[in-house]
């Protein structure tokens, strides 16, 4: 097979070298002969009539002498090329061979470099492959292989620089490019290199392509999702809509990926808030993007006060003023603070226009409130609890209905039972993490208190502080603990 191929190829740029500047004896054509005609004796003359003659002779002989140093620069190129291992295989070797002859190289000293040069790997490929097969391994098997291998190659070679190059001179999609992504494996190794290359333009566009093509669900790498804006909006439409459309069991399984794309940069999690906020208002679902907004909030914790500050500016808190200044301090400080709850509580419990609740009800708040009034050692001067106690309460028990975006009714049915239940429940707790009586009689009137599930929340703070702080227990002079026993009412609230 070597020697057939050897031949095809000889004859076949032999007959190209006599088309194209070889004649049938091997010498090259010289197109380029001045033949002048004879005057009327039929002599041809043999030098020039005058002196311009004689100075266009000149001319035409230095033309004629960089001419031939061109050749023969052309001629070492080619030579040089033809020498390679398997030049013969190359896909340009006719191209080359033709520009050879037309610059009058010899054929015998190409047929003797494609002879002397060639090797086969590609045939040797070939015979590798059939061993296997006959081994025993599978197709399927062998093109892993070699497309693991190609991978490898590719990566180690790869010139951003060069690769750029191919745009430049073409101004059109390669084919080659087009037939690549359609290829699971190939897609693998283009998300590899624009991870690795993110400036590069091939990297850039073949990424743009391959989510043109509906493979943008494949992206999962958020440095290459980041770097064009079409293709990070595909990615993020893709991963929102499966987080709203799959439920709790969805968000617990995909949150993670979700986050480490939002959160990538600024950039990234701000046009992720936008998103998510517009969701908020027009989307059927906008309870679960609120959700979503508020656990990116607490996955990133160094860039928690970020994502606070942007979705309060996202939101309706930015139209008031005074309720944006006191969240925004405590918010982005993680601290309550009593100068910001007597704004809170001024513009809640004063103003028959409050502004409206869901304002209050961000869980990193909640906490706040929830921490300041049950914990041991973060107690509220009692000159300012009841301004914890009526904004927790507020955001826990009144709801409002709105139409076409306008406040038509405020529920406030509930507020005051629950501001009774907190204040109840917060005083005898405090009262037992500082007293060394026996607590359980007032266990009744604390199951009556933690029907409310901000109560419960709040039992479940208290419990977890005491918990934690080894003296408790060491001093108890309750038979059962009170911890256990609000512990065990708090599971059986939750499961009726």
């Amino acid at each position: 097979p070597v020697c057939s191929l050897l031949s095809l190829k000889t004859r076949a740029m032999a007959d190209l070298a006599i088309d194209d500047g070889w004649d049938e004896n091997g010498d090259a054509h010289d197109s380029n002969l001045l033949i002048e005609d004879g005057g009327d004796d039929g002599q041809f003359y043999g030098g020039p009539a005058n002196d311009d003659e004689e100075e266009g002779e000149l001319e035409m002989a230095d033309e004629d002498n960089n001419e031939a140093e061109t050749n023969e620069e052309i001629r070492q190129s080619c030579l040089c090329t033809l020498a390679t291992r398997d030049a013969i295989m190359e896909p340009g070797v006719f191209d080359l061979l033709k520009r050879y002859a037309q610059c009058g190289g010899s054929p015998e000293e190409v047929v003797k470099l494609l002879s002397e040069n060639y090797i086969g790997f590609a045939q040797s490929a070939n015979l590798l492959i059939q061993w296997l097969q006959v081994a025993g391994v599978t197709i399927e098997e062998i093109n892993g292989i070699i497309e693991d291998y190609l991978k490898n190659v590719v990566k180690r070679h790869f010139d951003p620089q060069k690769a750029d190059s191919i745009f430049e001179e073409r101004g059109t999609t390669p084919t080659w490019l087009e037939e690549m992504i359609v290829r699971p494996t190939w897609r693998e190794l283009f998300y590899d290199l624009a991870e690795q290359y993110p400036n590069c333009l091939m990297m850039k566009f073949t990424i743009q392509l391959i989510s043109d093509a509906g493979y943008q669900s494949e992206i999962t790498s958020a440095s290459t999702a980041s770097q064009q804006i079409d293709v990070f909006s595909h990615i993020l439409k893709t991963a929102i809509d499966r987080l709203l459309s799959e439920g709790e069991q969805g968000i617990a399984s995909h949150f993670q990926e979700f986050a480490k794309m939002a959160c990538h940069s600024q950039h990234t999690l701000l046009y992720s808030l936008a998103v998510l906020h517009n969701l908020v208002k027009t989307s059927p679902h906008g309870a679960k993007a609120r959700r979503i907004i508020e656990e990116l909030r607490s996955i990133a914790p160094e860039k928690s006060s970020q994502a606070t500050r942007w979705s309060m500016h996202l939101g309706p808190a930015a139209a008031y003023p005074k309720v944006f200044t006191a969240l925004s301090s405590m918010l982005s400080r993680d601290a309550a603070n009593p100068g910001d709850m007597t704004i809170l509580y001024k513009e809640y419990s004063s103003s028959s226009d409050p502004p409206p609740v869901e304002l209050i009800q961000t869980p990193a708040l909640l906490n706040l409130l929830v921490d300041c009034l049950f914990k041991v050692k973060q107690a509220v001067r009692p000159e300012h609890r009841y301004k914890y106690i009526y904004t927790l309460a507020y955001a826990a028990s009144v709801h409002e209905k709105w139409e076409n975006g306008s406040r038509v009714a405020i529920h406030r049915e509930e507020l005051h039972a629950t501001q009774l239940a907190l204040d109840r429940t917060q005083f005898t707790l405090e009262k037992a993490a500082h007293s060394k009586l026996d607590m359980l009689p007032s266990l009744t009137d604390l199951y009556n208190y933690m029907k409310y599930s901000v109560v419960c929340l709040g039992v479940v703070c208290w419990c977890e502080a005491n918990a934690k702080n080894p003296s408790v227990f060491a001093v108890t002079t309750d038979t059962v603990a009170l911890q256990l026993a609000l512990l065990d009412e708090v599971d059986c609230t939750a499961r009726v």
